[in-house]
């Protein structure tokens, strides 16, 4: 019995058609690789499943991430950045599209050069790690679409010395500041879920 099932199983499986495999892209100007399933309207920028290594190694300077992509007639809306989408690459100032609502975990980890990041009102959350150690990175806009921002988040930004802190943020990770050079925060004092 089991083995019948196991083999149906199997044979619905060969049979699910190959669009639902993730494709890559990658935009020849800024080198930023995107991920795509062909059959869906969405995309994300590539991330790494690898600590240590990024989705989109060759990404670097000033960067704009596409708020859509099209491969062979198809658009593809990017939604999201992955994790250890740019880990360790030499970014100086990054802009995210306005169609973007999730920045992953570990995402800029380590762009030393980063100095600045525009971050659209649709960005819900920041994941854990997402700028840590990017030490130059001295303006930050939190919008107010933000609801979590991970732990670590901007852990090592040492040259942020002032940030708001929006009413749309309901949780706040471990040391999701800490090691910055924070002398001014403020936060909306109407947001009773901190």
């Amino acid at each position: 019995m089991k083995t019948k099932r196991l083999l149906s199983v199997l044979m619905l499986a060969c049979l699910l058609p190959l669009s639902t495999l993730a494709e890559v892209w990658q935009d020849p100007v800024s080198k930023v690789n995107y991920t795509y399933y062909p059959g869906r309207n969405e995309a994300s920028v590539s991330g790494s499943y690898y600590y240590g290594s990024a989705g989109s190694p060759n990404a670097q300077g000033n960067i704009k991430i596409l708020s859509k992509i099209r491969v062979d007639g198809n658009d593809y809306i990017v939604t999201s950045i992955g994790q250890n989408a740019f880990f360790g690459c030499a970014l100086t100032n990054v802009t995210i599209p306005n169609t973007v609502i999730s920045i992953g975990s570990y995402s800029f980890l380590n762009c030393h050069y980063m100095t600045k990041v525009d971050i659209p009102n649709s960005v819900k959350s920041i994941g854990d790690n997402a700028f840590e150690l990017c030490s130059r990175l001295s303006s930050i806009n939190l919008p107010d679409g933000v609801t979590d921002i991970g732990s670590h988040a901007f852990n090592g930004c040492s040259g942020i010395t002032s940030i708001t802190i929006p009413n749309s943020v309901t949780t706040i990770g471990y040391g999701a500041f800490s090691g910055c050079g924070i002398y001014n925060v403020i936060v909306n004092v109407t947001n009773n879920h901190l």
